[in-house]
């Protein structure tokens, strides 16, 4: 897809391989450590076109609360990431 971006603090990204996509994560800094997690989640469709979605969460978004972050509905991502 040609698509690269840089993470930050807060950040949440959806990828769907879909019908294959080259995927990779790097930190470019030698000097400061990155921290994440990675999901794997299979879907409930086969032959989805590849494609990416990123959202940020604040700090007080996320503050004695939680986050929806995966949802089996298209229209709640679709409401979460756009």
């Amino acid at each position: 897809m040609g698509n690269k971006e840089l993470i930050k603090r807060g950040d949440v990204q959806m990828t769907s391989a879909g019908t294959g996509i080259t995927h990779s994560e790097f930190n470019e800094s030698d000097q400061i450590p990155a921290h994440f997690i990675q999901i794997w989640m299979k879907p409930d469709k086969i032959g989805l076109q590849p494609a990416y979605y990123t959202k940020h969460f604040s700090d007080e978004e996320k503050k004695n609360k939680l986050c929806l972050i995966v949802a089996p509905n298209v229209s709640v991502l679709s409401h979460l990431f756009y």
